[in-house]
């Protein structure tokens, strides 16, 4: 099975990518997260969660409380559970959330704790997943669920979700950060990656086709 992977890894469908300050920009318009209601507050905290760790949308499902470590500059959850990743010998990495006071708008840490604050009350105590559904009965929410906040929130951005699916964020944000940085070993823990070879061939994959930036208009 190894074998086969290597010969027929599952890379990226996507040949283009779209500009990730188009997210940014929308989330910019409304700065102060206690302003923003239950609804928008669950979506754009979904699509930060994705495209700052360069996970998917089955990995953000297992996102908990219970294996949240928060503190006042970062966040770091713990992923027990396997996710599409994993094999013998290797699991995913925490992933961790930095603090980014200087644009509260795109601040996670803020987001989080502001989500959490909220949805407190709402929650059933005996389930810890992080994201739960913003109407009653308040049930932890599916990954498809996810993709489809995340979806709403490109459309609201400007980008074309007849083009691209909330799993495109994957790629925006490690092309972002091949683009952005030198530090392969630091970009490959935080999306999962488990060797860089693989790494370097995925964006290779994504820059040969050529890889675009999509701006919508």
């Amino acid at each position: 099975m190894k074998r086969i992977f290597e010969l027929r890894p599952s890379f990226s469908r996507y040949a283009a990518v779209w500009d990730v300050n188009k997210v940014f920009d929308y989330f910019r318009q409304k700065c102060d997260v206690s302003d923003l209601s239950l609804k928008e507050l669950s979506e754009r905290l979904t699509t930060l969660l994705l495209l700052l760790s360069g996970q998917q949308s089955q990995t953000i499902h297992l996102l908990s409380i219970a294996s949240m470590e928060l503190s006042p500059t970062r966040c770091v959850f713990q992923v027990k559970e396997k996710v599409k990743q994993s094999r013998v010998g290797y699991h995913i990495a925490p992933i961790v959330y930095e603090e980014y006071p200087k644009e509260p708008a795109l601040c996670i840490l803020m987001h989080i704790k502001e989500y959490i604050k909220r949805t407190q009350k709402l929650r059933d105590p005996e389930l810890s997943q992080l994201l739960i559904s913003y109407v009653k009965p308040n049930k932890p929410v599916s990954r498809e669920t996810i993709a489809r906040w995340c979806k709403n929130v490109l459309k609201s951005a400007g980008i074309d979700t007849k083009r691209f699916s909330c799993h495109s964020t994957r790629a925006v944000s490690t092309s972002s950060a091949a683009e952005k940085s030198g530090d392969i070993d630091k970009i490959i823990s935080s999306v999962g990656w488990s060797n860089a070879k693989l790494f370097r061939h995925f964006i290779r994959n994504l820059w040969n086709k050529p890889l675009t930036w999509v701006r919508s208009f």
